[in-house]
């Protein structure tokens, strides 16, 4: 191409200035420059309101700290920050972490390990004697020259979408590994899918774009004022109606969504773990199989009237056959109802008590998971959510996430004393009594040793063969009095309404009540002094565990040594002086060792 000359530049540029200038004169440009205006008086003006609204929020030091840790006012230690949960619940739901206090700076030649789940993975009803307490007892008991700081994040009634923003704090405070125990509440609680109305898990964008805009101090002002309008409106009751309004089939796209939100969450909880250095070890969830029924059951979706009678009249001859004791007869009833619908979860619990007597464990186990499964309300972890575990370790090809199946290793155990999962190793349908959380313990301690201290060869029997679960109880006092203080507070449990839609409720309740009552009416002031000589015990060997002392201060307030039990929860708010209940025991015990001294009588 010919170069222009210096004259036809000149013309070139005029004439181009000359178009450009007469294009802005033009009534269309004048019309669309107006129109982006609006647009940004629309947008703007609103947008600008917000962002001088949150900066002056901000600077008035307006709201909390919105971060699951908070660091004491020395600065020097990380507590667990009990406004976390606001971010995710309602305002009227508080949820907090049981306490822990670590230092910021993890000390040299220490073992961070941090455990991400949710009540079944904190202990409850009793973290002191979590899992996470036994393999801590576990870890210091067969490596007494190393140091272990074993940091319970779990919290009760959270998912994987609030332990998403806990693991990558973790990751961000050397962690040498988490331990990841989660899923029985995916389908129930936050965000949980429901029957008829909109399913906010069928768009998991929506729930990033919620949680963004939970950062926000606008969002603290709107919970607050919510809050406030909600004192006076009525709350909808959890009673057994609302259970069964709430049933959902396993069929529902809603839990096919859920359990794909689930793995992807999981996904962004390893790599969170990953990146901070952390080794991962991720488990699939053990739950009771045997004695618990499902807690609701739908028939299959287009079932007939006729098909329905039919169904209906094999139940009831099964049903009448089983008070008669003829299993076999109940079982091919049952058999043929099975046909007609499979999906009714109860009926699926019915068969596989049927095998159970009948002596055909491996058939019975298979119904018990398809009771599991169909439960229209899954308060336990379900085969889609194991599966969603088992694909995300999958995809880690590599030696910084090692796959722990509890589920397996709780059935193996089961199958080897003749029995599927049952109430041996857990209190109701997922929390662990104490011989299941030290088989959990001991599951992941298994995986975890030689992903701590890969020098130590596994044939080295002594590091790889933990502590018994008669020594671990005995290190931590798991006397026979917590044992019954437990067992009172699920009795409780059990008789609320969720429970009350079970098969054969009444009668497993009525004689859980019983039993509780006979073993109440025998313990006497002489058991009580045995089980406070376990605890100093216990202290002697563990002085500064502040859990040992809080348990022991309970004991001693229900002997009436009101002035022991003082002094012991002194001792827990030395350690943890931010423990509102400790503070609260404290201060109740104070009160009734001033009556007992003569003063006025405290308040229940």
């Amino acid at each position: 191409m010919p170069q222009l000359q210096t004259k036809d530049k000149r013309a070139l540029l005029a004439w181009q200035k000359g178009s450009l200038s007469s294009n802005l004169k033009s009534p269309k440009f004048k019309k669309f420059n107006r129109f982006i205006l609006k647009i940004i008086l629309i947008l703007g003006l609103p947008l600008s309101i917000i962002v001088a609204v949150e900066l002056i929020l901000r600077i008035a030091g307006y709201g909390y700290p919105i971060e699951f840790f908070a660091k004491t006012e020395d600065g020097q230690y990380l507590i667990p920050n009990p406004h976390f949960s606001k971010r995710f619940f309602p305002p009227d739901v508080i949820k907090e972490a049981w306490p822990f206090k670590i230092p910021v700076k993890k000390a040299e030649d220490t073992k961070r390990i941090f455990v991400i789940g949710d009540s079944a993975a904190q202990g409850t009803p009793a973290p002191a004697f979590g899992f996470a307490r036994i393999l801590e007892v576990m870890l210091q008991q067969q490596f007494p020259d190393k140091k272990f700081e074993i940091v319970n994040v779990a919290m009760r009634g959270i998912n994987s979408h609030v332990m998403i923003p806990i693991a990558r704090e973790c990751a961000k405070y050397e962690p040498d590994a988490f331990l990841i125990y989660a899923g029985n509440n995916e389908i129930v609680g936050l965000y949980a899918p429901d029957p008829q109305g909109f399913n906010i898990v069928d768009y998991p964008f929506l729930i990033q774009i919620k949680h963004l805009f939970s950062t926000t101090k606008w969002y603290q002002l709107l919970s607050d004022i919510t809050l406030k309008l909600g004192k006076s409106r009525k709350k909808e009751v959890q009673d057994f109606e609302y259970f069964q309004r709430h049933r959902i089939p396993f069929s529902h796209p809603s839990r096919i969504s859920t359990a794909r939100n689930f793995e992807s969450n999981l996904e962004k909880i390893c790599r969170a773990g990953i990146a901070g250095g952390a080794k991962v070890l991720l488990s699939t969830i053990a739950v009771n199989l045997q004695d618990c029924p499902p807690f609701g059951s739908l028939h299959k979706k287009g079932m007939t009237d006729d098909e329905i009678n039919k169904w209906n009249y094999f139940v009831k001859l099964g049903d009448d056959e089983m008070t008669r004791g003829n299993t076999p007869t109940a079982l091919d009833s049952y058999l043929k109802a099975l046909a007609i619908d499979p999906q009714y979860a109860e009926l699926n619990y019915k068969i596989a008590v049927c095998y159970t007597k009948l002596g055909d464990l491996n058939t019975a186990i298979e119904y018990y998971k398809a009771a599991r499964d169909f439960d229209c309300l899954p308060f336990r972890a379900d085969n889609r959510l194991n599966e969603a575990i088992r694909k995300t370790a999958s995809r880690f090809n590599n030696s910084n996430l090692i796959f722990v199946d509890a589920e397996l290793a709780f059935l193996s155990h089961s199958l080897s004393h003749g029995k599927a999962p049952d109430n041996t190793l857990f209190h109701e349908h997922v929390h662990l009594k104490f011989s299941g959380d030290y088989l959990l313990a001991k599951t992941f301690y298994e995986k975890l040793i030689p992903t701590l201290f890969p020098e130590i060869k596994k044939d080295n029997s002594i590091l790889y063969n933990p502590p018994s679960e008669q020594e671990c109880a005995f290190l931590l006092a798991y006397t026979p009095w917590d044992e019954l203080d437990i067992a009172a507070a699920i009795v409780k449990l059990t008789a609320s309404p969720l429970f009350q839609g079970q098969f054969d409720h009444s009668v497993r309740q009525g004689l859980s009540e019983r039993i509780l009552n006979e073993k109440l009416k025998k313990i006497t002031m002489a058991d009580l002094k045995k089980c406070a000589l376990m605890y100093e015990m216990a202290i002697s060997k563990r002085p500064d565990d502040w859990q040992l002392h809080l348990n022991y201060g309970n004991l001693l307030q229900v002997m009436k040594n009101y002035n022991l039990a003082c002094r012991e929860y002194q001792i827990v708010l030395k350690h943890v002086p931010f423990f509102q209940k400790a503070q609260y025991l404290h201060n109740t015990t104070l009160a009734y060792l001033n009556y007992q001294q003569g003063g006025v009588q405290p308040k229940h």
